[in-house]
């Protein structure tokens, strides 16, 4: 109805078994957009880019699309909000030979950072499938990434949406316009 081709791949973290609708489309890579926020969180928790949930970064007045992004941002605020610009002040924090390092040691997607250390995710050559960022999420909620438990513990407070008696929600939306189309 909206016009817009979409996947859905929901897996079980202790084992094989997965829904897929469409399941070509969940094995082809896409650029991964605000999806990547979740390991550059962690690697930059890790390398000291930031010092935890609360370590606040100062808005250079730059206005941008969403109101939200423009003021000061904690890491925690930043996350919540999708905020570019704090995600890109964080990867030129962490330097392209220590996130493609990092990138490599998570196996992340196509593990290219071509395009910019600051857009690689965005524009640049990056891409991920939707059966790749399940098992990157599977081995974060498992702490089987190559990260400590305290950073990969923390990234999964980052990624609370909500929590009742019943169930505990997680996760991270991404978006990426190229040419007008949504991908």
């Amino acid at each position: 109805e909206a016009g817009v081709n979409g996947s859905f791949l929901l897996c079980e973290v202790d084992g094989d078994s997965c829904l897929r609708i469409d399941p070509q489309r969940c094995a082809r890579r896409f650029i991964p957009a605000s999806t990547f926020k979740i390991l550059n969180s962690m690697v930059a928790l890790e390398l000291g880019a930031v010092t935890g949930l609360d370590d606040t970064l100062r808005w250079n007045g730059r206005k941008h699309s969403s109101s939200s992004w423009n003021q000061d941002q904690s890491m925690r605020d930043a996350f919540q909000r999708s905020c570019v610009w704090f995600s890109q002040e964080l990867a030129r924090r962490i330097g392209a030979k220590r996130m493609q390092a990092a990138v490599t040691a998570a196996k992340y997607g196509n593990e290219d950072i071509g395009g910019g250390i600051d857009r690689f995710w965005l524009d640049g050559e990056m891409r991920i499938s939707s059966e790749e960022q399940a098992d990157f999420l599977r081995r974060l909620w498992k702490e089987e990434l190559p990260f400590t438990q305290e950073v990969q513990r923390t990234v999964k407070e980052l990624m609370l949406l909500e929590q009742t008696p019943e169930f505990t929600l997680r996760g991270k939306t991404g978006t990426a316009i190229r040419s007008g189309a949504v991908i």
